[in-house]
């Protein structure tokens, strides 16, 4: 059996490496204190029985555990390419010949 770059046992290695590198990187005090904030407010939602608290709740620990999203001053959703993060981008330039009629 050929085995490729998309079969399911790579593409779960790759999951699982991801998800251990966006849990265990990039802890800072802001993405401490929104992780916080959504287990205190999943703790509220659960004793008052607030279904749109508990949505409030999943909003914020899933911006704590992805490291995504705005919180304070900065909006930050992380690079698929880091190749190109000296702000350059590059032009993609299709030329069109004119038809004559």
């Amino acid at each position: 059996m050929n085995r490729t770059d998309q079969s399911p046992e790579v593409v779960l290695t790759r999951i699982k490496y991801w998800i251990k590198y966006t849990l265990c990187s990039g802890w800072h005090l802001r993405r401490y204190l929104i992780s916080g904030l959504g287990i205190f407010v999943s703790i509220q939602a659960y004793l008052l029985r607030d279904p749109v608290l508990g949505i409030l709740a999943a909003y914020f620990l899933y911006q704590a555990i992805t490291n995504t999203g705005c919180f304070g001053r900065s909006c930050y959703t992380p690079l698929k390419n880091p190749q190109h993060t000296d702000g350059e981008e590059q032009a993609v330039c299709t030329k069109i010949k004119k038809s004559e009629p």
